[in-house]
């Protein structure tokens, strides 16, 4: 199990809302059937491990859009989640490179994020 699992689940316990941000994906497999090898236990399994597609190996892979870059991805997300849900009070909990990404949230929304 993983670190932050238990903490979301006591947060959940507790009556909080609970938004997980993911700023590392970033783009799709074009291919579904690469999508769907991808998935198999096998594939996880085996200890060759594809390259990424942006350098021109492995599979092909398109970009989301509003969410290229970790940055780009927490702000979408805070335009098109957090700022609507009806919560009063936010907590912020951020590891590693979320905490950059969560300065860059506040760069760029400081006056929604701290209202």
């Amino acid at each position: 199990m993983g670190t932050i699992l238990p903490y979301l689940t006591k947060a959940k316990e507790a009556g909080y809302g609970v938004i997980v941000f993911n700023p590392n994906f970033n783009s799709v497999l074009d291919d579904q059937e690469e999508v769907k090898k991808s998935r198999t236990k096998e594939a996880f399994l085996s200890k060759k491990k594809k390259s990424r597609g942006f350098f021109g190996k492995g599979p092909s892979r398109t970009r989301i859009p509003g969410n290229e870059t970790p940055p780009k991805h927490v702000v979408y997300v805070w335009d098109h989640f957090v700022a609507k849900a009806k919560a009063k009070k936010l907590a912020i909990v951020a590891h590693s490179a979320g905490g950059s990404c969560t300065m860059a949230l506040l760069r760029n929304r400081e006056d929604d994020v701290l209202a």
